[in-house]
């Protein structure tokens, strides 16, 4: 719905601004300082030091089916997301979406991925490719939200953590309960 995927992307801010405001380990006390998935037992977001501006956070989408439709209509309501590019396969479809929501097409995930113009990257493709663009995102340097599941198997989200740990990026799973409000209490 569009309320969860307001929180996706309102997570993804809050943990930035977290991180750069030093505030991360009073959000979330304790020996590991990060929030955990519960279904996999693996830490949500990774340290990091260097942030993007985060008066805006200029997002690129990978893929343009229904479920980035539904984050990319979505993110006109958050705080500081601006929908910078969406990379498609086909450049006509990259187009499209484009035309309907804004930003740049990108025709190959790769060509959003050297763009400068963009910081984070939200994954929404087949869950059998969410390692491999996640990892090739990070090493782009941008800031990963991958739509859940995140990986097939524990081992292969750990090592997208170690990945992004790495490249000092934060990646987060588009898990939205873990970050919602009535998970607290």
């Amino acid at each position: 719905t569009s309320y969860q995927n307001f929180h996706k992307i309102y997570n993804v801010h809050q943990a930035l601004r977290l991180r750069k405001s030093g505030k991360w380990e009073e959000a979330f006390p304790g020996p590991e300082a990060s929030p955990v998935n519960p279904l996999t037992g693996i830490g949500g977001i990774t340290q990091v030091s260097s942030m993007p501006n985060l008066k805006s956070l200029r997002w690129g989408i990978l893929g343009t089916g229904m479920i980035a439709k539904k984050f990319a209509g979505d993110l006109p309501h958050s705080n500081s997301g601006v929908l910078a590019g969406a990379a498609s396969r086909s450049m006509d479809t990259a187009q499209s979406f484009a035309d309907e929501f804004g930003g740049e097409a990108f025709e190959g995930y790769d060509s959003l991925l050297s763009s400068d113009e963009i910081d984070a990257v939200y994954i929404s493709l087949p869950n059998i490719l969410h390692r491999e663009w996640t990892e090739k995102s990070l090493s782009a340097g941008k800031h990963v939200l991958c739509e859940k599941p995140m990986a097939l198997n524990s081992e292969d989200a750990q090592a997208m953590f170690v990945h992004a740990e790495k490249c000092d990026r934060v990646l987060i799973e588009a898990f939205m309960y873990r970050a919602h409000p009535q998970t607290k209490k």
